[in-house]
């Protein structure tokens, strides 16, 4: 658990006490002793139970940086809204490739599977075949397949060139993305 201060949001980690203001130590940062209150986390994954009232909506990731993408595109950034939707599909990819190993029970291998990829782009047939043996899942037959693939030509170009990109081309990436993304999840 941690409390945060009230007048510079310095965070206490656990152990600091939540107990009447006279004997609560001050912040290191303002020497406030007045706290805004608890600040809880909890995964997808978890069960919350609380006497306390909670609103909250949960936020997968990958979800926000296709946001930020879709932000740069809105801007006119688009090799930079190329990169973040890739981004996402990385990082969606990798987390899939780890919730099928641990499917699969042999979560023992996870480590050696990130040592044997630089990155997890689906552009490499590698990464896409290992995802595709621990899920069952073909992806070369889904419809977003050819723009998943190009936009990750695109990311490379862009990267490792300093090519330049279009709205379209950042449209098709996000968009993509989005349904590679909600694909694998499935998964």
């Amino acid at each position: 658990m941690e409390y945060i201060c009230h007048t510079c949001d310095h965070v206490f980690s656990d152990g600091q006490p939540d107990s009447d203001s006279l004997f609560r130590p001050v912040c290191p940062k303002c020497d406030s002793s007045e706290r805004v209150g608890k600040r809880h986390y909890a995964s997808a994954s978890d069960t919350v139970y609380t006497t306390e009232s909670a609103v909250g909506t949960v936020i997968r990731f990958t979800q926000r940086i296709l946001e930020e993408a879709e932000r740069f595109n809105s801007i006119n950034e688009y090799r930079v809204a190329i990169i973040f939707a890739q981004t996402a599909c990385e990082i969606a990819t990798e987390r899939a490739i780890i919730a099928a190993l641990k499917n699969r029970q042999v979560s023992e291998l996870e480590d050696v599977v990130d040592e044997l990829f630089m990155s997890y782009s689906i552009k490499n047939e590698k990464v896409r075949m290992l995802y595709s043996a621990l899920t069952g899942d073909d992806l070369t037959v889904q419809k977003f397949w050819a723009d998943l693939r190009q936009s990750a030509v695109w990311r490379n170009d862009i990267v490792h060139d300093g090519k330049e990109a279009d709205s379209s081309m950042a449209k098709r990436a996000i968009e993509a993305a989005r349904l590679y993304i909600e694909h694998i999840q499935q998964f």
